[in-house]
């Protein structure tokens, strides 16, 4: 059985070309589980080894509403704000809820927002690896056409 990489990318996965790199490179090894905005594109909508996980966008409302909980935790110099920010946030439990019960052996966060979900799920299901991918970082591993999955046990 192939193992599986659950890939994060608050975007709208449809039309976020980097996403749609990854899956194009991971998709005929690996099975994928894709969390972002939106339904899937119409080329990855039936393929088997890749299972779509939509969720909405945060409202501008609900970002203006929570951000008191940075303002304090810079304050405060405290961590234990964000972490109530973060987890408040419908966006974010939205995303955990549709993907706990999940398995994935590499969780892929795509903006450093994914970062405390992807940890979250990596230590729910015992995952190995939690993989952060920055835009510089994604440009040279699409130019090479392959992943450096070897560091993580994969190939």
């Amino acid at each position: 059985m192939s193992p599986t990489i659950c890939i994060i990318s608050f975007s709208p996965i449809a039309r976020d070309a980097r996403v749609l790199r990854q899956i194009a490179a991971l998709a005929p090894q690996y099975n994928l589980l894709v969390l972002g905005y939106g339904p899937p594109p119409p080329r990855w909508r039936d393929v088997a080894s890749v299972r779509w996980f939509a969720v909405e966008p945060p409202r501008w409302s609900e970002l203006q509403h929570l951000k008191g909980f940075l303002l304090a935790g810079r304050a405060l110099r405290s961590t234990v704000c964000y972490e109530f920010w973060y987890w408040l946030q419908r966006l974010h439990r939205q995303a955990y809820d549709q993907v706990r019960s999940l398995r994935a052996d590499l969780v892929l966060a795509n903006e450093w927002h994914a970062l405390p979900l992807a940890w979250r799920l990596a230590m729910h299901a015992s995952s190995r690896d939690i993989f952060g991918c920055s835009k510089n970082r994604q440009n040279r591993i699409v130019e090479n056409s392959t992943y450096p999955l070897d560091d993580f046990g994969f190939r």
